[in-house]
C-alpha cells in the first residue's frame, strides 16, 4: 500500500518506510525482570531484528545509566508500544522523557529532545475521511483529534525554534513532527478507517 503503514501514511524513504511498518508489528513477548537496559536494547535488536542505536551520550547527560533497570511484562504489543514502556521506565515514570526516531535504517532512542530536533514532514493522504465527515470543516476536526490525542504539548512547544505543525492541504494532511508522533498518527488514522 503506497500510504504507508495500516495505509495511513505517506511514502516515505524506503529504510524509513521499512522502520515505520517493523514498528507497527507485533512482538510475541517482552518479559524481563531488572534487567539492564543495554541488555534490553539487545534483546530487542534479537527479537525484531531491527537496527537499534542508542545514543549513550544524550542519555547519560540527562542522567539515565545504560545499566538502569527494566522491569517490563509485555504481550503482543507492537514494538512502538514496547519501546514507549521500556523508555518510560528507564526514563523513571517521566523525570526524564525520552523518545525514538528513524535515521537512515536504524531506530535511535535517545532523550525527546534529541529526537525532537529532527522532525519529519509526511503527507499523509486523508480525502477519504473527510469526505466522510459529516461536518462543515472536517479537516479542522481532524486536525484536532490529532492535536488532542497525540502528544498534545508536543504542538505546543518549541523545538529549534520551530513548532510541530499540521495542515490540510488537497486532501492530506502535512505533518511536521518526530517519528515517534508519526507512529501514533498512522495507527490512529488506520483505527478511524477500521472504524467506518
Amino acid at each position: 500500500d503506497p500510504r504507508g503503514p495500516g495505509g495511513a501514511g505517506a511514502d516515505v524513504g524506503g529504510d524509513a518506510e521499512r522502520l515505520y511498518r517493523l514498528l507497527h508489528k507485533r512482538v510475541p513477548e517482552i518479559r524481563v525482570d531488572q534487567v539492564g537496559f543495554s541488555d534490553v536494547v539487545d534483546f530487542i535488536r534479537d527479537v525484531t531484528g531491527a537496527n537499534v542505536v542508542v545514543n549513550w551520550r544524550a542519555l547519560e547527560a540527562a542522567g539515565t545509566d545504560r545499566n538502569a533497570p527494566v522491569t517490563q511484562r509485555l504481550r503482543d504489543v507492537t514494538l512502538e508500544q514496547a519501546l514507549r514502556q521500556v523508555l518510560r521506565d528507564v526514563g523513571g515514570g517521566g523525570q526524564t522523557r525520552l523518545g525514538f526516531t528513524i535515521d537512515g535504517g536504524a531506530l535511535v532512542l535517545s532523550t525527546y529532545d534529541d529526537v525532537s530536533s529532527s522532525p519529519r514532514t509526511r503527507a499523509y493522504p486523508v480525502d477519504d475521511l473527510i469526505r466522510s465527515a459529516a461536518t462543515s470543516r472536517p479537516s479542522d476536526k481532524l486536525v484536532d483529534l490529532i492535536t488532542t490525542s497525540v502528544a498534545p504539548s508536543a504542538w505546543r512547544e518549541k523545538v529549534e525554534g520551530a513548532r510541530f505543525s499540521i495542515s490540510e492541504f488537497e486532501g492530506r494532511l502535512i505533518v511536521n513532527t518526530v517519528d515517534m508522533h508519526h507512529v501514533e498518527i498512522d495507527r490512529m488514522l488506520a483505527e478511524l478507517r477500521r472504524a467506518r
